[in-house]
């Protein structure tokens, strides 16, 4: 079984943002709620996929997702990746391709070194608590990539005993976001 795609159409887009969901954060949680959100506003169309739960997570799975995902669209892409998502980096620098990397699998060399070699605009960011993100590697990406890091935020971008960090959290990352979206989409 493959991925399921939910499509959002806006009037004339500018072009696909194709939302990759974490493996068990799906797109209608925060991070890519507020990443649909902002793609629309910059007049895109959306296409959010759902992970078929058995599938293998390998950067060739990923890879043949992101493409059966795209067959005919010829609208210019931007990726909005949550953690496993991330695997899709390959596919993204392999195709020079505009990417918003949410807490992305940094424990994965081929993840930290595909970010490093897209050429296009991208954004980055995760907790420093989180068992994925590191901290050394991201400060080693060039200046197309833009990282933000929050001190004390895990996984899912909350800080253990303090909610409302949690909360003002999801609102730096959609203003960086939309910041990101404006000089580059």
């Amino acid at each position: 079984m493959m991925a399921t795609y939910q499509d959002t159409a806006v009037d004339n887009p500018k072009g696909l943002a194709l939302l990759l969901p974490g493996k068990a954060y799906p797109t209608q949680m925060p991070q890519l709620y507020f990443a649909k959100q902002v793609a629309l506003a910059a007049g895109y169309n959306v296409r959010e996929l759902a992970w078929d739960p058995g599938m293998e997570w390998s950067v060739p799975a990923i890879t043949a997702e992101v493409e059966k995902a795209l067959e005919g669209n010829d609208l210019p892409l931007v990726i909005f990746a949550k953690s496993i998502g991330s695997l899709s980096s390959v596919y993204a620098a392999e195709h020079s391709v505009r990417s918003v990397w949410i807490t992305p699998t940094l424990d994965t060399p081929e993840v930290i070194e595909a970010i490093g070699a897209n050429t296009a605009a991208q954004f980055a960011f995760g907790g420093t608590e989180d068992g994925y993100w590191n901290s050394e590697a991201a400060s080693t990406w060039p200046e197309n990539v833009r990282v933000l890091e929050f001190p004390g935020a895990d996984h899912s971008l909350l800080v253990a005993g303090n909610p409302a960090r949690g909360a003002a959290i999801v609102g730096e990352y959609t203003t960086a976001m939309v910041e990101f979206a404006s000089e580059n989409l």
